[in-house]
């Protein structure tokens, strides 16, 4: 028994248990901190990024109506003017409806 006690008290076999222990309980503060803080915001940030995703793809791809033309085309001079104009600028002709394109 005295030997037993003589190894034990050395030192080494103290250090390497103290180290152990002290290993165990990092550990353990390690994986609480993890399971407890990191992961909750690592949830709370990707399910956001996820609605927002699934909610904006719907959005995207969804195709709106092309815009009413603001513009029509002169019947003689085929120049641009503005859809509510009653003459060209150029030839300063009266446009009638039917000529209109």
């Amino acid at each position: 028994m005295l030997r037993f006690r003589d190894f034990v008290m050395r030192g080494n076999v103290i250090d390497t248990a103290a180290g152990i222990v002290i290993g165990t309980t990092f550990g353990r503060i390690v994986t609480s901190l993890v399971n407890g803080v990191i992961v909750t915001i690592i949830d709370f940030l990707i399910v956001p990024f996820v609605i927002f995703f699934v909610l904006r793809e719907p959005t995207r791809l969804r195709r709106s109506e092309p815009p009413a033309p603001a513009t029509k085309e002169c019947p003689d001079c085929l120049s641009v003017i503005p859809l509510v104009a009653s003459r060209c600028a150029h030839w300063t002709v009266w446009l009638r409806a039917a000529e209109v394109v």
